[in-house]
């Protein structure tokens, strides 16, 4: 008889969502929300990296407390985040508290908008003192765009966006500031960088391959170039360190197993390691996120495992319901 696997699901940064409309079902849940984080929700931004980290890891604890103790040890539990989602492995693992957790996405995000800063001064050779230092840069210097890529070319070359279109944005490194940012399904990417850049991509695109066959230009208040390397690549260390040391605070650093395991994007891996999986995680913010290959690779997992798969979807957005039902991972 297969066994049950509970597929937790968190979404990502960049994800529109009411926030007059989030709720909980347990008291215990609803109260401590209502009590300490909802009015700080209500006036801040929701698209701010701690709100969907601390919304994440309340809908999973709301989850938690309807399970009856005695079933928890009738299934087995992974966790699957989509970029900043991956971060719950922390938190439900009790390895750090909401406090720590919302720290942690906050000083990423810092880390990462010091690192846009440094590059516009040294590249577009803006001065420091007149770098825009609140929520926004304003002249909208950075873009994401989501890309479809055209069946009809991938039905010719199925690998035209790991072996062809990826390693020419790969290769520009120090000329163009594209990156593949997500890599979502089959023919849906999202890549980031240099709103002029874009344009000259496009205008190529038309002239030879016609390789997009549609774009959306996607929303980008914090102007981050998320998961582009030629950005991001220093908050490396920082944040590996930042991290290891709320471990040491909460006196979990000598600690190795994780008792629920989390699928790390970046190395297209089940971890059961607390260290590599939070190096993992770290690499996965300036990365290229494939998460159509993750789900691949878990696909064939739970085939090979015999599992009866339970997802669980959480967080305040429907958007990576919508990605894992693209990529059948049902």
């Amino acid at each position: 008889m297969s066994k049950l696997l509970k597929l937790f699901n968190f979404h990502g940064q960049g994800s529109t969502f009411d926030i007059n409309k989030v709720a909980f079902q347990t008291i215990t849940v609803a109260q401590l929300y209502k009590n300490r984080f909802r009015d700080y929700c209500l006036a801040e931004s929701c698209y701010k990296p701690d709100i969907i980290s601390l919304l994440n890891n309340l809908t999973y604890e709301d989850y938690i407390e309807n399970i009856e103790p005695s079933n928890l040890k009738k299934y087995d539990s992974l966790i699957l985040g989509h970029s900043l989602g991956e971060l719950q492995f922390l938190s439900c693992n009790k390895l750090i508290d909401i406090d720590d957790l919302m720290l942690i996405s906050k000083k990423r995000d810092e880390l990462m908008r010091y690192e846009m800063s440094k590059w516009k001064e040294r590249n577009l050779k803006v001065p420091s003192n007149l770098l825009v230092k609140d929520e926004s840069l304003d002249d909208d210097w950075i873009s994401s765009y989501s890309l479809l890529i055209s069946p009809k070319l991938l039905k010719q070359q199925p690998d035209f966006i790991t072996k062809t279109f990826k390693p020419m944005l790969d290769e520009d490194i120090g000329k163009n500031s594209l990156t593949l940012s997500l890599f979502n399904t089959n023919n849906s990417i999202v890549l980031t960088g240099l709103t002029s850049d874009f344009e000259e991509l496009f205008a190529k695109d038309s002239k030879s391959d016609k390789a997009i066959l549609k774009k959306i230009k996607l929303p980008n208040l914090s102007q981050i170039a998320f998961h582009n390397k030629k950005f991001l690549s220093n908050i490396e260390e920082p944040l590996n360190d930042f991290m290891f040391k709320i471990l040491v605070k909460n006196k979990h650093s000598h600690l190795e197993e994780l008792d629920i395991p989390v699928f790390s994007s970046y190395s297209n891996k089940i971890n059961t390691k607390i260290i590599p999986a939070m190096e993992d995680f770290t690499k996965s913010s300036f990365n290229t996120i494939p998460f159509y290959e993750n789900c691949q690779t878990l696909k064939k997992y739970i085939k090979e495992e015999d599992y009866k798969l339970e997802r669980i979807d959480l967080g305040p957005s429907e958007v990576i319901t919508g990605i894992l039902n693209k990529n059948g991972l049902k």
